[in-house]
């Protein structure tokens, strides 16, 4: 059973992890130059609400698959999923794209980061 609040919850930590995350201050300068991307200013308004949307997938789904009732169990899914599809899938940018693997590693130690927040939370709300 899913609980929706958990799921909210979770979505919102999700958003502050990745703005803490890709912040100039903590790896938003290095995930700049690693990607190529330059400083744009504040990212529009359309853009964080999909982004939020994302957040709230992403803690929906992964509340689908944590149906174990403790932490540890609950990481270790997570685990599984961030190796089985998002560290994989990835590795596209690597091989295809000519991306480093410094920003294959930064991008996937956040997606592993976030996932662990989103499933201890769903996990204690459960």
């Amino acid at each position: 059973m899913v609980n929706y609040w958990a799921v909210l919850v979770a979505a919102v930590a999700s958003f502050l992890v990745g703005m803490i995350w890709y912040h100039p201050k903590v790896f938003g300068t290095q995930w700049m130059k690693l990607s190529g991307t330059k400083p744009k200013g504040k990212p529009p308004a359309s853009t964080m609400v999909i982004a939020f949307i994302a957040n709230v997938v992403m803690a929906w789904v992964l509340s689908m698959f944590v149906i174990v009732g403790d932490l540890m169990g609950g990481l270790k899914v997570g685990f599984y999923l961030w190796l089985g599809l998002m560290a994989t899938t990835s590795l596209g940018m690597v091989l295809w794209q000519g991306k480093s693997w410094n920003l294959w590693f930064l991008n996937n130690a956040y997606a592993l980061v976030n996932v662990s927040v989103i499933i201890a939370i769903v996990v204690s709300w459960t």
